[in-house]
């Protein structure tokens, strides 16, 4: 700060990305919750004495949106971000990847026990080759994968500059593009047993997702899900140097606009007078992973599901 509260509604001015449609239609409405509702809420008391107000503005929020049976408590703006500014959404991002997983997985199109190498044949010398489906949407892939941030060559340095985050230290360029990055991790120890959160693991999602619906994964995310929710502004993806979409932590998009796509998972995947995700994919979700398999920093009943915890 403060420079990324600029850089977080900006991407678009300075990084590569590809566009996703909001369809051109009327966007749904997002009707007003009742007064005493939103008087209550306002009038809420946090711990250590703070209200909702000095709560988000000591964290640094942008943007806050509260809503209670699909109606609007709360809509509040930070840092000079409007109603119309799209934010990067990072790694909530994963959480729409995982669904359209779900969904091509009922469709038939996709199979949870598939083998990745056979769906990616370039992936046959990684981490991923003998990994399944399931392992892919559990974050349960076991890869020699170094997540220290302040470290310019650790895997997920390069994962950044691959996708076109960032720049390459020095102009050397290491790969090519995301994929030949996700190509090079290798295994670490048998896949399935617990979870690994790697960011990597889904943008591999993000790729089988483009190869077997034979389409980029950002159209699909737009006909599955963007343009169907009634959306009030086109949305966009970070995208690298081969226009491949950041299905892992590249969404941008308008405050009210994911306040429409939670209501698609609160609502079991209804909403805009249609269901966009069939509910026994929500109700899948809902049920939750192995809580065996979980790190015990949620209880011992937390878990993770399709990308979603």
């Amino acid at each position: 700060g403060p420079y990324n509260r600029l850089s977080f509604r900006h991407l678009s001015d300075f990084l590569n990305t590809v566009p996703v449609s909001h369809g051109g239609g009327s966007a749904s409405t997002l009707e007003q919750a009742s007064p005493v509702l939103v008087k209550k809420l306002e009038q809420l008391e946090l711990p250590n004495g703070l209200s909702l107000n000095e709560a988000l503005e000591g964290t640094n929020a942008d943007g806050f949106v509260a809503l209670k049976d699909g109606k609007v408590l709360i809509e509040k703006y930070y840092n000079g971000q409007t109603p119309e500014s799209r934010h990067i959404m990072m790694s909530v991002t994963k959480s729409f990847t995982g669904i359209i997983g779900e969904m091509m997985i009922l469709e038939g199109l996709l199979d949870e026990s598939e083998l990745i190498g056979s769906i990616i044949p370039e992936l046959g010398g990684s981490a991923f080759a003998d990994a399944t489906l399931r392992n892919l949407l559990d974050m349960e892939v076991s890869t020699v994968f170094d997540e220290t941030y302040s470290d310019p060559n650790s895997d997920i340095s390069r994962f950044i500059y691959s996708s076109g985050l960032l720049p390459w230290p020095g102009g050397h360029v290491e790969f090519a593009s995301l994929y030949d990055f996700l190509s090079s991790l290798q295994k670490k120890e048998a896949h399935g047993r617990e979870f690994q959160y790697t960011t990597a693991t889904t943008e591999v999602l993000g790729w089988v997702i483009a190869r077997r619906g034979g389409r980029p994964f950002e159209q699909q995310f737009e006909e599955r899900l963007y343009r169907r929710i009634g959306a009030e502004r086109d949305a966009y993806f970070a995208a690298d140097t081969q226009n491949t979409a950041v299905a892992g932590g590249g969404l941008s998009i308008t405050l009210r606009d994911m306040a429409r796509m939670a209501l698609v998972v609160s609502n079991h995947g209804y909403w805009n007078g249609q269901q966009i995700v069939p509910r026994q994919i929500i109700e899948k979700i809902k049920a939750g992973g192995d809580p065996g398999h979980f790190p015990d920093f949620l209880g011992e009943t937390g878990s993770y599901k399709s990308q979603w915890y």
